[in-house]
């Protein structure tokens, strides 16, 4: 090991040596120019790919959605909502069935243990420890989700709120602007 030792001090003596500030210039210089070159280019990219998954998701595919939508989070490097589509000749938006898949089928529990699981006919079940009782649930806009049903077996209907990002990230409140409360998905 101490024969490698003067070798690696004249390597790094030899590297520092051969910094030269006119090679650094050039090439940060080269970068920004390529830069400049490819960002118009990235640019167009997106917007071709945002109206392809518009395109997707109007038509219903949400497979095609999600692929597109991943390309363009890996382009951009910052989180896509897909778009909610509206019925053709109508005014009124029509729920988004691409946010679905992060809930209907699948089981979220609250930090404080409850958990809600939705099934696809707009039903569920909310349970904590052994109180079990039926909800509904509605899309209310892109990303949130309202369920109505009573609070404890037997009880009172009220109001829970989620709000879905992903399927690793989501959260629960009491109130439409306070859903704030991390979710965790069930295996």
């Amino acid at each position: 090991m101490n024969k490698l030792a003067p070798l690696l001090v004249l390597f790094a003596a030899i590297h520092s040596a051969n910094a030269d500030p006119e090679m650094d210039r050039l090439k940060a210089s080269y970068d920004a120019a390529v830069e400049r070159s490819v960002a118009p280019l990235r640019a167009t990219y997106e917007k071709e790919l945002l109206k392809l998954m518009e395109k997707h998701t109007k038509a219903g595919d949400l497979t095609a959605a999600l692929k597109v939508k991943d390309e363009i989070e890996k382009l951009t490097g910052k989180p896509v909502l897909i778009p909610t589509a509206a019925p053709s000749g109508t005014g009124a938006v029509a729920r988004a069935k691409v946010l679905e898949p992060y809930f209907v089928g699948k089981t979220w529990r609250t930090p404080t243990g409850t958990s809600f699981t939705f099934r696809e006919d707009g039903t569920g079940d909310r349970q904590f420890g052994n109180d079990k009782s039926a909800f509904k649930w509605k899309q209310r806009g892109r990303d949130t989700v309202e369920a109505i049903g009573p609070g404890t077996s037997g009880g009172a209907d009220r109001s829970w709120f989620f709000r879905f990002e992903s399927l690793e990230e989501a959260f629960y409140g009491n109130d439409r602007d306070t859903t704030n409360a991390k979710l965790t998905l069930q295996k």
